[in-house]
């Protein structure tokens, strides 16, 4: 593959990396609700949604510009990148089955230890507030 079109393949994934980051934001920014202004005429964006839109533009904007003005260095870091990634060793199959239903089942004794917790500590507390 040409490294013009790795250029592109790899920052189509960045972008797209960004705009998802940038969008799963959206609800922590919004602090409008959509739909209405004071006027009661609809609006199709919140004050929120145009806040991180215009970060996103922004991103794009500025990672467009420092591709253009930087090609050799970002050429030369996703050669390095890709260099990396090749030697790479995966687990097999049976080791990462193996190692999935470990975390598994440390997961649901963890989730079982938190809410057994949880619930005593939430019972005592109330059982202390009833003293007074």
């Amino acid at each position: 593959m040409s490294t013009g079109k790795r250029f592109i393949k790899w920052g189509c994934i960045i972008l797209a990396a960004l705009i998802y980051i940038a969008i799963g934001a959206i609800p922590f920014v919004n602090s409008l609700d959509g739909g209405t202004d004071a006027t009661g005429i609809f609006t199709i964006l919140s004050i929120g949604e145009m806040v991180v839109l215009g970060i996103m533009l922004a991103i794009l904007i500025a990672v467009v510009v420092l591709g253009i003005k930087k090609r050799a260095k970002v050429n030369s870091v996703i050669r390095e990148y890709e260099s990396e990634v090749k030697r790479i060793t995966w687990f097999s199959w049976k080791d990462t089955k193996k190692s999935t239903v470990v975390v598994l089942i440390a997961l649901v004794v963890f989730a079982a230890v938190i809410s057994l917790l949880d619930l005593g500590l939430a019972r005592g507390l109330l059982a202390f507030m009833g003293l007074f």
